[in-house]
């Protein structure tokens, strides 16, 4: 124990916590105190420290100035809202409120506009934003896992802003809420958590799945069943990113999803969980997957939207 404390005394003076972003000199965590500010700049304070809490994030830092900052011209959301996975149209007010979600999103979990599609698809900030792209890249490709804690906690106060009535916050789950057609029932089953898996050549080779590591806190504050397992990569697929098109981007993954236990599936309401959406490809095989399984609505959730 004496031994790792002082390798990590000497870790520490060598190599001091840096922002994830700019490089600045931080206390801890993953962020300086602006560019955390301006991560979460669309989201209230107080949903912010609740996530952040949730999470076990330490996003403290040291102020001051900031060298090679620069301010994002794009924010995290204009406003929060909930879209059509299918043709993207905006379909949730913001602020979530159950009186100005539409019929169909409210109590099917589908959307108006294409209500055979299999999902409904929500997305925290975008990729086009500085600080988020650095820390989709932290996690995925630098293998910095901390990066994982202030990307859950966006996505929690991205959900708790615009997803309430297909999420029951832990804090909040003695109110009703509206599961399905029938209108408010605290009996009906919540959705079930499901990490967007990695084939096991990519899962061993990166160590973890970085769609595991958003949806782990994210599911513990909703007060949700997190199963990693319930949806599993059969197939091993080239990375989306090296697909030239769309339509390259669906054939990569065409049929490289399973469910090992259908009848966990039949029925219930999923929240499907990714780090960035591209094209969408991914995220619709595997709620095509999921939906063939038996889930009865889909909310695909990812921190980026590219």
């Amino acid at each position: 124990m004496k031994f790792h404390f002082i390798a990590g005394f000497i870790a520490s003076v060598l190599f001091p916590p840096a922002c994830l972003h700019c490089g600045a000199r931080i206390r801890a965590g993953t962020l300086c105190n602006p560019c955390r500010a301006s991560f979460f700049a669309a989201y209230p304070a107080e949903r912010i420290s609740r996530a952040a809490g949730s999470t076990g994030a330490a996003m403290g830092a040291v102020p001051g100035v900031i060298p090679g900052a620069v301010t994002p011209a794009v924010p995290v959301i204009p406003p929060p809202a909930l879209f059509c996975g299918s043709c993207r149209a905006r379909l949730v007010a913001s602020g979530g409120a159950r009186e100005n979600i539409p019929g169909a999103v409210r109590a099917l979990g589908r959307s108006p506009c294409h209500p055979s599609f299999p999902y409904l698809l929500g997305t925290a900030g975008s990729y086009r934003h500085a600080v988020l792209a650095s820390l989709v890249r932290a996690l995925k490709f630098e293998g910095i896992t901390d990066a994982a804690e202030p990307l859950s906690a966006l996505l929690i106060a991205y959900a708790e802003q615009c997803a309430g009535f297909f999420l029951a916050p832990a804090h909040t789950r003695h109110q009703s809420i509206a599961w399905g057609a029938g209108g408010p029932s605290s009996a009906a089953a919540p959705p079930i958590v499901i990490p967007v898996p990695l084939s096991r050549r990519r899962l061993l080779a990166r160590g973890f799945n970085q769609a595991e590591l958003i949806a782990r806190p994210f599911a513990a504050h909703f007060g949700l069943a997190l199963a990693p397992h319930a949806l599993v990569r059969s197939r091993h697929t080239k990375p989306q990113s090296e697909a030239p098109s769309a339509a390259a981007r669906r054939a990569n993954v065409h049929r490289c999803f399973t469910v090992p236990d259908p009848a966990a599936i039949v029925g219930r309401r999923i929240v499907l969980v990714d780090d960035v959406a591209t094209s969408g490809a991914t995220l619709l095989e595997a709620a095509q997957t999921l939906r063939t399984a038996g889930a009865s609505a889909i909310l695909a959730l990812a921190a980026a939207e590219a």
